[in-house]
């Protein structure tokens, strides 16, 4: 399947909710072992005992497109059935010639 990716204009997306919306039965566990000179890191794929999931209304304070403190934001995204399924929103930053990923 082919998607497009097309601008999503300030003014008809502003305050859309960012769709991260996830269900995994698995997880990382991250072990750090201190030694003499450094350490070392061992990471391991481990089951969770239910599966975990994740959607924008489980929060007081979902991401949102467009929002006032991202002055100079411009969006990108992927519509299915005129559904918002990914997004990429970027803000340029003038005084320091920076451009920052603001929502993935």
């Amino acid at each position: 399947m082919e998607y497009e990716i097309i601008h999503l204009p300030k003014d008809k997306w502003k305050g859309t909710i960012i769709p991260i919306k996830y269900k995994t039965d698995k997880y990382y566990d991250v072990i750090v072992n201190r030694m003499d000179k450094g350490f070392t890191i061992e990471i391991e794929k481990k089951d969770f005992i239910e599966p975990v999931t994740h959607t924008p209304e489980e929060y007081d304070f979902s991401d949102k497109l467009y929002e006032d403190h991202w002055e100079k934001a411009y969006a990108w995204g992927v519509l299915v059935n005129d559904e918002l399924v990914a997004a990429i929103e970027t803000d340029q930053e003038v005084w320091s010639n920076r451009l920052r990923i603001t929502e993935l």
